[in-house]
């Protein structure tokens, strides 16, 4: 059997490079980040909460990350001054490729009506720090981004999302000289548990909240043969 590459660094709550706010860096935070010796992996874990895609610019999306007037709202609803080409790192290809991904994004979030594992408004600023960690360390080690979620199989949103933005970061990363391979994947928490070997196939699984299973009495109770 072959012998597992050693992983060489281990984060959890890794701040990644962002856009700039009113004169300060706003760090987007991914769950957890690796690296072993062939590559690069970030995961982020959606398990505890749903939200509403269709708020993705109204009440989401900061307004710093896609207004293109010098004024803009800060995440705290206060007038803020600084040109968009700033608050992008002076990266005319950046702010361009994702000022046009948030707007295409933005018309499909508006379509979704049901609450979703998927959170848009994060992702896009996870995007945003892989992005800018790739062309300020220029890793040669293929990295992956890892998105993983009760359940995404019947997510058209979240898989649309996807696909949209690995094409756009590839291109990115070629444009700066990147000499990296990028991949975005979508796993529910059973399967991506599965595939690394931690999770019996045969597992209990539920599409239910952590908040709504550990509050099931039918699930958690105290008889002999609770189901958890």
């Amino acid at each position: 059997m072959a012998e597992e590459p050693e992983i060489l660094s281990v984060h959890l709550e890794k701040k990644l490079p962002g856009i700039f706010s009113g004169g300060r860096e706003v760090s987007p935070n991914m769950d957890a980040y690796f690296e072993t010796e062939e590559n690069v992996f970030f995961i982020e874990s959606k398990y505890t909460e749903t939200v509403k895609n269709n708020q993705y610019l109204s009440y989401q999306l900061p307004q710093a990350y896609w207004k293109q007037t010098d004024v803009y709202k800060n995440s705290k609803g206060k007038d803020t001054f600084q040109p968009i080409i700033e608050r992008y790192r002076n990266n005319n290809l950046v702010m361009d490729s994702f000022l046009e991904f948030i707007k295409c994004v933005s018309k499909e979030a508006a379509k979704e009506k049901e609450p979703s594992w998927f959170d848009a408004k994060q992702e896009t600023c996870h995007l945003i720090g892989i992005v800018f960690y790739a062309i300020i360390h220029h890793p040669t080690k293929p990295i992956h981004f890892y998105n993983v979620a009760a359940n995404y199989k019947e997510d058209a949103f979240a898989n649309w999302f996807r696909d949209k933005s690995e094409e756009m970061i590839r291109a990115l990363l070629k444009a700066h000289f990147v000499e990296t391979q990028f991949d975005y994947k979508l796993f529910s928490t059973r399967d991506f548990f599965i595939q690394n070997g931690f999770l019996d196939k045969t597992a209990f699984q539920s599409h239910n909240t952590v908040r709504e299973l550990i509050s099931d009495p039918v699930l958690y109770d105290l008889s002999e043969n609770p189901i958890l």
